[in-house]
């Protein structure tokens, strides 16, 4: 894990946006927004000039959806243009149950989500 900054981003955006996590969620939430930091170095998934303040917002945004749109019980996702990830990794970090369908046309970006599904191990993507 890095350094502990984007396990204070994940703590912030759930506190603001009224979500609890259990452990798993937390950990996960901070190892994607890890990969996504390091990833973002390489190539361009989300602005470099505030970069925490950017994640933070995005991470914020996705976890409302979760919270006001949840339970999908049933049916299936399609997030087009997943780009960085958002919303999609983290709703399928908060509801890993979920099926998730991600469309992203550029290959280093489709690379870098493929990256995070197998390292975070998640199954409905």
């Amino acid at each position: 894990m890095g350094d502990g900054r984007m396990e204070i981003v994940v703590s912030e955006a759930a506190e603001a946006a009224g979500v609890s996590l259990d452990e798993d969620q937390r950990r996960d939430l901070t190892a994607y927004l890890d990969l996504l930091e390091k990833w973002n170095k390489k190539i361009n998934l989300v602005s470099r000039k505030g970069f925490r303040e950017a994640v933070a917002q995005r991470l914020f945004d996705a976890l409302l959806i979760w919270r006001e749109f949840r339970p999908w019980k049933d049916s299936s996702h399609l997030d087009v243009g997943t780009g960085g990830g958002f919303p999609a990794i983290p709703i399928q970090s908060m509801s890993p149950e979920e099926r998730l369908t991600l469309m992203e046309p550029r290959h280093r970006r489709a690379g870098y989500i493929s990256t995070v599904v197998a390292e975070l191990h998640l199954r409905n993507v």
